[in-house]
């Protein structure tokens, strides 16, 4: 959403109009096609605010029995990186393909 007085990306604003899982599945679908360009990547992502970062993670946690038998899930807690576990709140999110390693 852009800036009504500078016409920048506002990161932050809420638009609250219901668009939550469009939004999940386009960014899955992206990354998953950067995977496709780029298979030996490594995917870090987080959301601007913690609200959006916890978004991403109910995203996993719905999704995970589709996206763990192909991908490597790390989630951030506390400077530090471990497996995925569902519900524990993490910082941020690290993806990779289960076959470059």
């Amino acid at each position: 959403m852009k800036d009504s007085l500078s016409d920048d990306e506002d990161y932050y604003a809420k638009t609250n109009n219901g668009d939550t899982e469009k939004v999940l599945a386009t960014v899955a679908a992206t990354v998953f096609g950067f995977f496709k360009k780029h298979p030996i990547a490594i995917v870090y992502a987080t959301g601007s605010t913690g609200s959006r970062t916890r978004l991403y993670q109910m995203g996993i946690n719905k999704y995970y029995s589709e996206i763990e038998p192909d991908y490597h899930i790390l989630g951030e807690l506390d400077n530090r990186l471990e497996r995925f576990i569902k519900d524990v709140k993490y910082k941020g999110f690290v993806i990779f393909k289960k076959d470059i390693i």
